[in-house]
């Protein structure tokens, strides 16, 4: 069933992890194969050994070596021109993997994988099916809502009156100012053209964002502060301007999913939008997954605490790419390219390689006529 929606240049690895070996199922639209693997405690204890590595801003090579061959070569050794030549990785992971940057993992060349291949996640083989065969009835009249809400600055400034109250119920509340928030949203629109919406600032409060019918939007992106909770998924969510007492200030999954969205993107510029629960068979309970529930075709996610300029500079050249054509997964690949030939291939993947892509990353935008805008970078990291 699964191989019948894949297209040439494609290659689906659903990976199984168990003891005393793991497997990876290589799937193409002429070939499956069942490939063994290390097992899982083995696998999931060089995951952690990487995301340690990325998060501390090291490059984590000897680790993202060892996981390319574990999860990767191992099953490109073949040599088979389907699997061999794949342009295109569509991951569907299991345990600890769904937390793990395949773009970020070294060859033996010594070349990331996402130099030669766009990478996506599919949550299961059914999702993707379910993804690529649903004929939806119209398209959403409108290209792109931003929301961009630079946040608290810290704890202890203004007074707690002026925080989102949801926070106080999830135990969050220290939140630095989002200084390129704006910018992302602007760059966006530009790309996006003149019919988008953008609320910002003190427009960015949960009652106008609810307001503004998101299921009417083909884009939604949210440059903001966002809550994760492994132990409670269902206390996660989007922080926003404190705005209407009326809301709590967080847009939480219980809310996401009663929105019957139309989107065929959903960008969550936010940190850690990727974590949650991990429910076994069932995936990752998470923001990103919440989107896909409420009819998202494809979500930009982030695996862990990300760079404001690096991502705002990566988001400006995601849309510059969408905007010539590019599919979603494909367009990530070159926006990450973008960073490393700026700043060099030493640049540690803490600060390209955080964001994935969920769902069917093959989905193209159709946006409204846009204003001219070519890929950018920043002028440094911090």
């Amino acid at each position: 069933m699964l191989q019948s929606i894949l297209r040439p240049g494609e290659m689906v690895i659903e990976y199984v992890l168990d003891e005393p070996h793991s497997y990876g199922l290589e799937i193409t639209a002429t070939r499956a194969m069942v490939h063994r693997l290390d097992g899982r405690k083995r696998v999931e204890s060089a995951v952690d050994r990487y995301l340690d590595a990325l998060r501390n801003r090291k490059d984590g090579s000897e680790e993202a070596r060892c996981l390319y061959s574990a999860l990767v070569g191992s099953v490109r050794s073949e040599h088979t021109p389907a699997s061999a030549d794949a342009t295109t990785l569509i991951v569907v992971p299991d345990g600890k993997l769904h937390l793990l940057p395949f773009a970020a993992l070294m060859g033996p060349d010594s070349k990331y994988l996402v130099e030669s291949t766009a990478i996506f996640y599919a949550p299961s083989g059914n999702v993707l099916h379910v993804l690529r065969s649903e004929r939806r009835g119209h398209m959403a009249p409108r290209p792109f809502l931003g929301v961009g809400y630079s946040a608290i600055d810290g704890v202890n400034a203004g007074s707690a009156e002026d925080l989102p109250r949801g926070l106080f119920e999830v135990g969050g509340t220290e939140y630095k100012p989002l200084a390129f928030a704006r910018e992302e949203i602007s760059d966006a629109v530009k790309v996006a053209g003149r019919d988008s919406v953008s609320l910002v600032g003190a427009d960015a409060s949960e009652i106008r964002v609810k307001k503004a019918h998101p299921a009417d939007f083909r884009v939604l992106h949210f440059a903001a502060h966002a809550i994760e909770s492994k132990q409670f998924p269902e206390r996660a969510g989007l922080v926003f301007y404190p705005g209407d007492r009326s809301e709590d200030g967080l847009w939480q999954p219980r809310e996401i999913r009663r929105e019957s969205l139309q989107a065929d993107l959903v960008v969550l510029s936010a940190c850690e939008t990727a974590v949650g629960k991990l429910e076994g068979e069932e995936g990752v309970a998470n923001l990103a997954r919440t989107f896909l529930v409420a009819g998202a075709r494809s979500v930009v996610a982030s695996t862990w605490r990300i760079q404001d300029r690096a991502t705002a500079t990566m988001m400006s050249n995601l849309y510059s790419y969408l905007g010539t054509g590019e599919n979603v997964a494909t367009a990530l690949r070159h926006a990450q390219l973008e960073l490393l030939k700026q700043f060099g291939s030493t640049t540690p993947p803490y600060f390209w390689a955080g964001f994935l892509v969920i769902g069917d990353g093959s989905t193209t935008i159709s946006f409204g006529s846009p204003d001219t805008h070519t890929p950018t970078a920043s002028s440094s990291l911090r």
